[in-house]
Protein backbone atom coordinates (compact mmCIF):
# COMPACT_ATOMS: atom_id res chain seq x y z
CA UNK A 1 0.00 0.00 0.00
CA UNK A 2 1.16 3.58 -0.84
CA UNK A 3 1.78 5.78 2.02
CA UNK A 4 0.09 8.73 2.63
CA UNK A 5 1.57 10.69 0.29
CA UNK A 6 0.89 14.59 -1.38
CA UNK A 7 2.46 15.25 -4.58
CA UNK A 8 3.68 18.71 -5.32
CA UNK A 9 3.68 20.25 -9.06
CA UNK A 10 4.94 23.61 -10.39
CA UNK A 11 5.82 24.46 -6.39
CA UNK A 12 9.10 26.00 -5.20
CA UNK A 13 11.26 24.36 -3.20
CA UNK A 14 11.04 26.94 -0.31
CA UNK A 15 7.21 26.34 -0.49
CA UNK A 16 7.40 22.38 -0.63
CA UNK A 17 10.18 22.67 2.25
CA UNK A 18 7.35 24.93 4.25
CA UNK A 19 4.59 22.56 3.26
CA UNK A 20 6.39 19.58 4.46
CA UNK A 21 7.37 20.72 7.60
CA UNK A 22 4.23 21.81 8.63
CA UNK A 23 2.87 18.83 7.56
CA UNK A 24 5.49 16.32 9.58
CA UNK A 25 3.25 15.80 12.29
CA UNK A 26 0.54 14.47 9.99
CA UNK A 27 2.99 11.72 9.14
CA UNK A 28 2.63 12.50 5.34
CA UNK A 29 5.14 12.05 2.68
CA UNK A 30 6.03 14.48 0.24
CA UNK A 31 7.18 14.67 -3.46
CA UNK A 32 7.80 17.35 -5.95
CA UNK A 33 7.14 16.28 -9.43
CA UNK A 34 9.33 18.12 -12.16
CA UNK A 35 7.94 19.20 -15.05
CA UNK A 36 9.27 16.44 -17.21
CA UNK A 37 7.64 13.93 -15.30
CA UNK A 38 4.19 15.54 -15.95
CA UNK A 39 3.10 13.11 -18.77
CA UNK A 40 3.96 10.13 -16.31
CA UNK A 41 0.66 8.74 -15.15
CA UNK A 42 -0.09 9.85 -12.31
CA UNK A 43 0.05 6.46 -10.28
CA UNK A 44 3.02 5.79 -11.87
CA UNK A 45 4.83 8.59 -10.13
CA UNK A 46 3.66 6.89 -6.97
CA UNK A 47 5.20 3.63 -8.04
CA UNK A 48 1.78 1.83 -9.25
CA UNK A 49 0.92 0.06 -11.95
CA UNK A 50 -1.29 2.48 -13.78
CA UNK A 51 -0.74 1.59 -17.28
CA UNK A 52 0.43 4.81 -20.09
CA UNK A 53 -1.09 8.24 -20.20
CA UNK A 54 -0.64 10.08 -23.39
CA UNK A 55 1.82 12.18 -23.70
CA UNK A 56 -0.39 14.67 -25.58
CA UNK A 57 -3.43 14.34 -22.99
CA UNK A 58 -3.10 18.08 -21.85
CA UNK A 59 -1.81 21.09 -22.29
CA UNK A 60 1.53 22.58 -20.42
CA UNK A 61 1.03 24.39 -17.18
CA UNK A 62 2.63 26.31 -14.77
CA UNK A 63 0.26 26.89 -11.57
CA UNK A 64 0.86 25.07 -8.65
CA UNK A 65 -1.26 22.11 -7.95
CA UNK A 66 -1.70 19.20 -4.96
CA UNK A 67 -2.75 15.48 -5.53
CA UNK A 68 -2.87 13.56 -2.33
CA UNK A 69 -2.81 9.83 -1.73
CA UNK A 70 -4.18 7.59 0.88
CA UNK A 71 -4.84 10.23 2.80
CA UNK A 72 -7.41 9.33 6.01
CA UNK A 73 -10.09 12.07 7.16
CA UNK A 74 -7.82 13.31 9.48
CA UNK A 75 -4.76 13.73 7.91
CA UNK A 76 -7.24 15.59 4.47
CA UNK A 77 -8.85 18.00 7.07
CA UNK A 78 -5.61 18.84 8.72
CA UNK A 79 -3.46 19.51 5.72
CA UNK A 80 -6.71 21.84 4.42
CA UNK A 81 -6.40 23.70 7.73
CA UNK A 82 -2.76 23.79 7.66
CA UNK A 83 -2.22 24.67 3.60
CA UNK A 84 -4.12 28.08 4.61
CA UNK A 85 -0.51 29.08 7.06
CA UNK A 86 0.18 32.36 6.73
CA UNK A 87 3.74 32.29 4.09
CA UNK A 88 2.34 29.65 1.91
CA UNK A 89 1.44 30.23 -1.34
CA UNK A 90 -2.79 29.73 -2.43
CA UNK A 91 -2.82 26.66 -4.09
CA UNK A 92 -6.61 26.28 -6.05
CA UNK A 93 -6.06 23.07 -7.75
CA UNK A 94 -6.45 20.50 -5.26
CA UNK A 95 -7.10 16.79 -6.19
CA UNK A 96 -7.58 13.12 -4.39
CA UNK A 97 -6.04 9.98 -6.63
CA UNK A 98 -8.87 7.76 -7.41
CA UNK A 99 -9.21 4.81 -9.38
CA UNK A 100 -11.06 6.95 -12.04
CA UNK A 101 -7.86 9.43 -12.04
CA UNK A 102 -4.91 6.64 -11.47
CA UNK A 103 -3.76 6.38 -15.33
CA UNK A 104 -4.58 10.03 -16.00
CA UNK A 105 -1.23 12.07 -16.37
CA UNK A 106 -0.40 15.78 -14.44
CA UNK A 107 -1.89 17.41 -17.68
CA UNK A 108 -5.30 15.90 -17.83
CA UNK A 109 -5.66 16.68 -14.23
CA UNK A 110 -5.02 19.94 -13.89
CA UNK A 111 -6.63 20.35 -17.41
CA UNK A 112 -9.87 18.75 -15.32
CA UNK A 113 -9.22 20.77 -12.00
CA UNK A 114 -9.33 23.98 -14.21
CA UNK A 115 -12.80 23.55 -15.61
CA UNK A 116 -13.85 22.50 -12.35
CA UNK A 117 -12.81 25.37 -10.54
CA UNK A 118 -13.73 28.21 -13.30
CA UNK A 119 -17.09 26.03 -12.84
CA UNK A 120 -17.68 26.80 -9.33
CA UNK A 121 -16.50 30.67 -9.68
CA UNK A 122 -19.47 30.91 -11.91
CA UNK A 123 -22.31 29.68 -9.75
Amino acid sequence: MIPATVLTFNVSDADFNKMRALAAPLGLRFKAVPPESFTMPLGGMLGMPAGNAAASDGEPFSDPMLLMCNLNERQFNQLLQLLRAPGLPRVPLKAVLTPHNVGWNALRLHGELVREHEAMQGW
